[in-house]
C-alpha cells in the first residue's frame, strides 16, 4: 500500500494555533510508527499480540487527538 501527501493551508492563523496543527501532524506520526509497529496478522515489528480492546485503550490514551 502506498502513502499519500496531503497539503495543508493555514491562512491567518496566529502562532498558538500553528503549534497546536503541527503537534497533531507530529501525533499523528507516532501514532502511525505505533500501529505499523503493532499490527495484526504478524505484519508488525513486535511480537505482542494485542486484543482489540488493548489495542484502543492504549491507542486513546497514547494518542488522545488522533
Amino acid at each position: 500500500m502506498g502513502e499519500a501527501i496531503y497539503y495543508l493551508k493555514a491562512q491567518g492563523c496566529d502562532a498558538k494555533t500553528l503549534e497546536a496543527i503541527n503537534a497533531f501532524i507530529k501525533e499523528g506520526h507516532k501514532a502511525e510508527d505505533w500501529w505499523q509497529d503493532h499490527r495484526p496478522l504478524g505484519f508488525g515489528k513486535t511480537n505482542e499480540q494485542l486484543t482489540c480492546d488493548k489495542f484502543w485503550e492504549y491507542f486513546k490514551t497514547n494518542f488522545p487527538t488522533v
